[in-house]
């Protein structure tokens, strides 16, 4: 690397400055600092508001700064209101950035690349940004549409031209696998200076929980970990779960921690249907997580079937990380699966089918007897070390950079 530290600016949906956060942002920037970078991060989290301004850092290669809303959202017309009050925030920022004689090596931003307000784009065009970056981690809003998440096709259609322009702007298009680099060329094409890299989701750096390496007990506990929304799944786990206790299946356990709009809906599902193996902790502080994690004996990943693009489980690097083997139940159109089963760390089923799923869960809970459901988990935590920490992401992204 360069004498000259490089210098970041991140967009971000959230961070939380003090490490808590279990979003990949946060890891990614994190590990960018270990490297030497200087990075600026601009926050815009519509999930936890804060103050506007900049935020206290620990270290002084870190500057965060929050555009977002100061307040929380309780109906859509505020939420539109903070959207427009973000943006403005957002193009404050960019303007003071150009009036200033800093100039970035690298912008960053991830998907929805819309969100980010066409200021990267507009950076590198006026000369402080040699080069931007967009980390697509789904194929927006196609994937929201597909799932529901979105119903509007007017909108989506509106969203579609805006997220293409985002995308038309960046220098390079980061996706996490070979399949999704397929579809986006069939969707986006790849045209003039504009290339994609491969960049597969990360975890961030640090211990394995010890409990994570010799489990005991006669209870199987599989984990899901993320967002209770449309498109994860999570129906499909219940009926797993119902499947799981009407044949009698003792000792299986699924626990799902994280928030999200169906959460009320799923905590229904589970009181008036008696799906007593099953439970939901809601959202942890990332140490519980992992020591979560930690306790459980394999993690799971839940998508939905019908969907012409693949998803990215960005869960399954932290499944990984702490030796868990990986039952995926995943869409025909990712690649994920194939992955699981080629570096050999779980086992794969279609998305859509809650008695494949059941029978994945016995079979995992079986190979725990024979030290097979331990050598998915080591092999697992091979890959992960190899090829899946945020400090091998930091790697990948600054070697984008000519003169690094």
């Amino acid at each position: 690397m360069s004498a000259r530290a490089p210098h970041i600016l991140f967009f971000a949906f959230t961070y939380s400055v003090d490490g808590d956060s279990q979003w990949l942002e946060e890891d990614l920037v994190q590990a960018l600092l270990r490297r030497g970078a200087r990075v600026d991060v601009v926050v815009f989290d519509f999930r936890e508001p804060r103050p506007s301004g900049i935020q206290r850092s620990s270290t002084k290669s870190l500057r965060v700064f929050s555009v977002g809303p100061e307040t929380s959202s309780h109906n859509d017309f505020q939420r539109a209101l903070h959207l427009l009050s973000t943006l403005r925030r957002l193009w404050s920022f960019s303007r003071h950035v150009a009036r200033s004689h800093d100039t970035y090596d690298l912008c960053v931003s991830t998907s929805p690349a819309m969100l980010s307000g066409g200021v990267p784009g507009w950076l590198r065009r006026r000369r402080r940004c040699r080069r931007n970056l967009v980390i697509l981690w789904d194929f927006f809003p196609t994937h929201q549409l597909e799932i529901g998440r979105l119903r509007s096709q007017a909108l989506g259609s509106v969203l579609a031209r805006l997220e293409a322009a985002a995308i038309r702007s960046a220098d390079v298009i980061s996706l996490p696998s070979d399949r999704f680099a397929e579809v986006f060329r069939r969707l986006h094409g790849e045209s003039g200076s504009q290339r994609t890299t491969i960049i597969p989701n990360w975890a961030g750096n640090g211990p394995v929980p010890a409990s994570a390496i010799a489990r005991s007990g006669s209870t199987f506990r599989a984990v899901f970990g993320g967002q209770l929304a449309p498109g994860r799944g999570l129906h499909t786990i219940l009926d797993a779960a119902k499947i799981l206790r009407d044949q009698d299946h003792q000792g299986i356990e699924i626990v799902i921690a994280g928030s999200g709009p169906d959460a009320e809906i799923l905590k229904g599902r589970i009181r008036t249907e008696h799906i007593d193996n099953v439970s939901i902790l809601g959202r942890l502080p990332r140490d519980e997580y992992l020591r979560l994690l930690g306790d459980c004996d394999a993690g799971l990943v839940v998508t939905v079937p019908n969907v012409s693009v693949p998803s990215s489980p960005a869960k399954v690097s932290d499944y990984l990380r702490c030796g868990l083997p990986i039952i995926a139940c995943v869409e025909a159109a990712s690649d994920f699966g194939d992955m699981i089963e080629s570096v050999g760390c779980g086992i794969s089923v279609p998305a859509g089918s809650p008695a494949d799923l059941a029978r994945a869960l016995v079979a995992v809970r079986a190979a725990m007897t024979t030290g097979e459901a331990a050598a998915m988990g080591e092999r697992g935590l091979a890959y992960y070390e190899a090829e899946l920490t945020a400090d091998r992401a930091a790697e990948r992204v600054l070697a984008l950079l000519p003169q690094y």
